[in-house]
Protein backbone atom coordinates (compact mmCIF):
# COMPACT_ATOMS: atom_id res chain seq x y z
CA UNK A 1 0.00 0.00 0.00
CA UNK A 2 1.36 3.33 -0.96
CA UNK A 3 1.94 5.80 2.07
CA UNK A 4 0.29 8.95 1.63
CA UNK A 5 1.86 11.99 3.51
CA UNK A 6 -1.02 14.00 3.48
CA UNK A 7 -2.99 11.51 5.42
CA UNK A 8 0.02 10.90 7.63
CA UNK A 9 -0.30 14.66 8.85
CA UNK A 10 -4.10 14.75 9.45
CA UNK A 11 -3.53 11.64 11.66
CA UNK A 12 -0.89 13.03 13.83
CA UNK A 13 -2.73 16.34 14.32
CA UNK A 14 -5.93 14.82 15.44
CA UNK A 15 -4.10 13.24 17.74
CA UNK A 16 -2.17 15.87 18.98
CA UNK A 17 -5.41 17.67 19.46
CA UNK A 18 -6.74 14.38 21.17
CA UNK A 19 -3.68 14.87 23.53
CA UNK A 20 -4.47 18.44 24.27
CA UNK A 21 -7.89 17.92 25.55
CA UNK A 22 -7.11 15.23 27.58
CA UNK A 23 -4.29 17.01 29.51
CA UNK A 24 -6.88 19.81 29.78
CA UNK A 25 -9.60 17.70 31.20
CA UNK A 26 -6.89 16.25 33.61
CA UNK A 27 -6.03 19.64 34.80
CA UNK A 28 -8.99 20.70 35.06
CA UNK A 29 -10.09 17.85 37.29
CA UNK A 30 -7.05 18.46 39.60
CA UNK A 31 -7.84 22.27 40.15
CA UNK A 32 -11.04 20.55 41.35
CA UNK A 33 -9.81 18.02 43.42
CA UNK A 34 -7.85 20.74 45.05
CA UNK A 35 -10.50 23.24 45.89
CA UNK A 36 -13.30 20.45 46.89
CA UNK A 37 -10.93 18.25 49.12
CA UNK A 38 -8.55 20.14 50.51
CA UNK A 39 -6.96 17.95 53.09
CA UNK A 40 -7.99 14.00 54.71
CA UNK A 41 -7.43 12.36 57.80
CA UNK A 42 -5.09 10.23 57.03
CA UNK A 43 -1.99 8.06 58.22
CA UNK A 44 0.20 8.76 55.14
CA UNK A 45 -0.52 12.48 54.08
CA UNK A 46 1.24 12.51 50.51
CA UNK A 47 -0.67 9.40 49.55
CA UNK A 48 -3.85 10.85 49.67
CA UNK A 49 -2.63 13.99 48.24
CA UNK A 50 -1.67 12.38 45.59
CA UNK A 51 -4.08 10.16 44.76
CA UNK A 52 -7.08 12.55 45.19
CA UNK A 53 -5.30 15.05 43.11
CA UNK A 54 -5.07 12.48 40.01
CA UNK A 55 -8.68 11.10 40.49
CA UNK A 56 -7.63 8.06 43.01
CA UNK A 57 -9.69 6.98 45.92
CA UNK A 58 -6.91 6.19 48.36
CA UNK A 59 -7.71 8.35 51.50
CA UNK A 60 -8.32 7.46 55.25
CA UNK A 61 -11.37 7.20 57.67
CA UNK A 62 -14.26 7.21 54.72
CA UNK A 63 -17.13 6.51 57.47
CA UNK A 64 -20.42 6.52 55.78
CA UNK A 65 -20.06 10.21 54.71
CA UNK A 66 -18.88 9.21 50.79
CA UNK A 67 -21.62 7.25 49.62
CA UNK A 68 -23.15 10.54 47.87
CA UNK A 69 -26.58 10.75 46.64
CA UNK A 70 -28.79 13.37 45.90
CA UNK A 71 -29.10 14.18 49.61
CA UNK A 72 -25.58 15.02 49.79
CA UNK A 73 -24.81 18.96 47.59
CA UNK A 74 -20.85 18.53 48.30
CA UNK A 75 -18.21 20.41 50.52
CA UNK A 76 -18.96 23.93 50.56
CA UNK A 77 -23.00 23.74 49.89
CA UNK A 78 -24.43 23.47 53.36
CA UNK A 79 -26.59 25.50 55.22
CA UNK A 80 -27.21 26.21 58.87
CA UNK A 81 -29.29 23.17 59.16
CA UNK A 82 -26.95 20.74 58.96
CA UNK A 83 -24.70 22.33 61.46
CA UNK A 84 -23.78 19.46 64.38
CA UNK A 85 -24.34 20.35 68.40
CA UNK A 86 -20.72 18.91 69.03
CA UNK A 87 -17.74 17.95 67.07
CA UNK A 88 -16.90 14.28 68.18
CA UNK A 89 -13.35 13.32 67.31
CA UNK A 90 -10.83 10.74 69.16
CA UNK A 91 -7.64 11.76 70.52
CA UNK A 92 -5.78 9.13 68.48
CA UNK A 93 -6.86 10.69 65.42
CA UNK A 94 -6.08 14.14 66.41
CA UNK A 95 -2.19 13.31 66.74
CA UNK A 96 -2.49 11.06 63.61
CA UNK A 97 -3.79 13.50 61.95
CA UNK A 98 -1.29 16.20 63.20
CA UNK A 99 1.64 14.61 62.71
CA UNK A 100 0.22 13.91 58.88
CA UNK A 101 0.13 17.22 57.59
CA UNK A 102 3.45 18.66 59.77
CA UNK A 103 5.25 15.56 58.16
CA UNK A 104 3.50 16.68 54.91
CA UNK A 105 4.64 20.08 55.16
CA UNK A 106 8.54 18.83 56.03
CA UNK A 107 8.82 16.71 52.62
CA UNK A 108 6.28 18.28 50.25
CA UNK A 109 6.58 22.07 50.88
CA UNK A 110 9.79 22.47 52.81
CA UNK A 111 11.27 19.62 50.30
CA UNK A 112 13.04 17.94 53.11
CA UNK A 113 13.25 13.62 52.68
CA UNK A 114 11.60 10.92 55.04
CA UNK A 115 14.07 10.85 57.63
CA UNK A 116 13.47 14.70 58.64
CA UNK A 117 10.14 13.36 59.37
CA UNK A 118 8.63 14.28 63.40
CA UNK A 119 6.38 12.06 65.67
CA UNK A 120 3.62 13.26 67.27
CA UNK A 121 3.01 11.84 70.71
CA UNK A 122 0.89 12.60 74.34
CA UNK A 123 -1.52 15.01 72.78
CA UNK A 124 -4.33 16.35 74.43
CA UNK A 125 -7.53 17.62 73.52
CA UNK A 126 -8.37 20.45 75.81
CA UNK A 127 -10.65 22.75 73.86
CA UNK A 128 -13.08 21.37 71.58
CA UNK A 129 -15.16 24.09 69.32
CA UNK A 130 -18.34 24.59 68.89
CA UNK A 131 -19.21 23.66 64.83
CA UNK A 132 -20.02 26.56 62.62
CA UNK A 133 -21.16 27.17 58.97
CA UNK A 134 -18.84 29.52 57.12
CA UNK A 135 -18.99 30.20 53.86
CA UNK A 136 -20.31 27.07 52.97
CA UNK A 137 -18.15 24.70 54.90
CA UNK A 138 -19.18 22.82 58.66
CA UNK A 139 -16.26 23.62 60.49
CA UNK A 140 -14.55 23.45 63.84
CA UNK A 141 -11.15 23.50 65.84
CA UNK A 142 -9.03 21.36 68.60
CA UNK A 143 -6.46 22.91 70.86
CA UNK A 144 -4.51 21.41 73.36
CA UNK A 145 -1.02 20.34 74.29
CA UNK A 146 1.39 18.14 72.07
CA UNK A 147 4.79 16.27 72.24
CA UNK A 148 6.92 16.77 69.15
CA UNK A 149 10.26 14.49 68.55
CA UNK A 150 12.60 15.40 65.87
CA UNK A 151 14.98 13.08 64.06
CA UNK A 152 17.75 13.77 66.34
CA UNK A 153 15.27 12.71 69.78
CA UNK A 154 15.36 16.29 70.63
CA UNK A 155 11.50 16.98 71.91
CA UNK A 156 9.38 19.91 73.04
CA UNK A 157 5.87 20.31 74.44
CA UNK A 158 3.49 23.37 72.49
CA UNK A 159 0.17 24.36 72.21
CA UNK A 160 -1.44 23.32 69.02
CA UNK A 161 -5.07 23.94 67.15
CA UNK A 162 -5.73 21.67 64.35
CA UNK A 163 -8.68 22.93 62.20
CA UNK A 164 -11.04 20.72 60.49
CA UNK A 165 -13.59 20.52 58.04
CA UNK A 166 -17.05 18.41 58.15
CA UNK A 167 -17.04 16.26 54.84
CA UNK A 168 -20.58 15.38 55.37
CA UNK A 169 -22.40 16.85 58.62
CA UNK A 170 -25.57 15.17 57.38
CA UNK A 171 -24.14 11.65 57.43
CA UNK A 172 -24.86 9.41 60.42
CA UNK A 173 -21.49 9.89 61.54
CA UNK A 174 -19.44 12.71 60.44
CA UNK A 175 -15.96 11.97 59.53
CA UNK A 176 -14.02 15.30 60.01
CA UNK A 177 -10.89 16.23 57.94
CA UNK A 178 -7.84 17.98 58.90
CA UNK A 179 -7.03 21.28 56.18
CA UNK A 180 -4.64 23.56 59.02
CA UNK A 181 -2.69 23.96 61.73
CA UNK A 182 -1.02 26.19 64.36
CA UNK A 183 1.84 25.42 66.50
CA UNK A 184 3.19 27.78 69.13
CA UNK A 185 6.49 26.85 68.90
CA UNK A 186 8.67 25.56 66.32
CA UNK A 187 11.66 24.96 67.69
CA UNK A 188 12.23 20.95 67.50
CA UNK A 189 10.99 21.19 63.54
CA UNK A 190 13.50 21.63 60.73
CA UNK A 191 15.02 25.31 60.00
CA UNK A 192 12.36 27.37 57.77
CA UNK A 193 9.52 25.63 58.64
CA UNK A 194 7.79 27.49 60.24
CA UNK A 195 6.93 30.12 57.45
CA UNK A 196 5.44 27.44 55.49
CA UNK A 197 3.48 25.99 57.92
CA UNK A 198 0.11 25.68 58.72
CA UNK A 199 -1.49 25.30 54.92
CA UNK A 200 -0.62 22.10 53.75
CA UNK A 201 -3.38 22.48 50.43
CA UNK A 202 -2.85 25.98 50.62
CA UNK A 203 -6.82 26.19 51.00
CA UNK A 204 -6.91 27.40 54.50
CA UNK A 205 -8.15 30.96 53.29
CA UNK A 206 -10.72 29.98 51.37
CA UNK A 207 -12.42 27.12 53.84
CA UNK A 208 -12.51 30.07 56.51
CA UNK A 209 -14.11 32.69 54.24
CA UNK A 210 -11.48 34.33 51.96
CA UNK A 211 -13.27 34.10 48.80
CA UNK A 212 -10.89 36.69 47.17
CA UNK A 213 -7.68 33.78 47.50
CA UNK A 214 -9.71 31.34 45.10
CA UNK A 215 -8.45 32.93 41.84
CA UNK A 216 -4.76 32.95 43.28
CA UNK A 217 -5.16 28.85 44.11
CA UNK A 218 -6.35 28.36 40.66
CA UNK A 219 -3.90 30.12 38.60
CA UNK A 220 -0.67 28.77 40.51
CA UNK A 221 -2.74 25.12 40.05
CA UNK A 222 -3.15 26.34 36.18
CA UNK A 223 0.63 26.55 35.69
CA UNK A 224 1.52 24.02 37.83
CA UNK A 225 -0.06 20.27 36.11
CA UNK A 226 1.47 18.84 39.44
CA UNK A 227 -0.79 20.79 41.50
CA UNK A 228 0.62 18.30 44.77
Amino acid sequence: MKKRPELMILIAVIAALVVSLLCSAISCSMVMNAVNHPAQQAENFDEWINDHINGGDNGGNEGDSQNGGDSQPGNGGYTDQDVPASMEIEVDELSDDLQAVINSDITRKLGLSDTDKVTVSNLTKETVATPELKNGYVLSQVSGKVTITNMLGNDETVDYTSYYYADNPRASKITWYIYAYDLSSYKVLPNGFEEIAGDPMNVRGIIQGDASLLGDLLGASEGDTQHT
